[in-house]
């Protein structure tokens, strides 16, 4: 059974979703969002949409998988390094690049989790200021625990 979307459309219900995702700990139990301001357009909305809704279902597989290619490339880089040819690995080489490999792909993991985390935190600043560049007339207020001096917020 799909799990209906949250449907912001002013920025009292983005800054409730901002809150919202603060607390949460797993992004797994947010649910689908869906924009739908009227200062932006259809495509803007759905683009930003888009965009937190796949940091919101994001696992971490693709940083995995580049970690644990890289680790097995050095290992054997390593192994061939110091005059071994590849017949003479041994079991305990293989356990120990079997291992390192294990380690990077749960580095990989954190490291893109948190990486989602990050940027689905720094999204509602984004579309605030999205909003607030199409409508000319709105005082811009970055959303609480904004990110100071990053890009995301403009200066008085």
């Amino acid at each position: 059974m799909p799990i209906e979307p949250l449907v912001v459309r002013d920025l009292p219900a983005l800054r409730a979703w901002h809150l919202r995702v603060r607390r949460t700990l797993w992004r797994h139990d947010l649910p689908p969002l869906q924009l739908d301001f009227v200062e932006l357009s259809a495509e803007h909305n759905r683009s930003l949409s888009g965009i937190a809704n796949s940091l919101r279902t994001a696992c971490g597989c693709a940083v995995s998988g580049l970690f644990m290619s890289v680790t097995v490339v050095v290992s054997l880089g390593v192994h061939v390094a110091r005059g071994r040819g590849l017949v003479d690995v041994g079991l305990a080489g293989l356990a120990a690049c079997a291992g390192l490999t294990v380690l990077a792909a749960l580095l990989g993991k954190g490291v893109a989790s948190l990486w989602a985390r990050w940027r689905l935190l720094r999204l509602p600043a984004l579309v605030h200021e999205a909003v607030a560049r199409a409508s000319p007339r709105h005082e811009f207020q970055p959303p609480e625990g904004g990110h100071h001096g990053t890009r995301l917020h403009r200066s008085a």
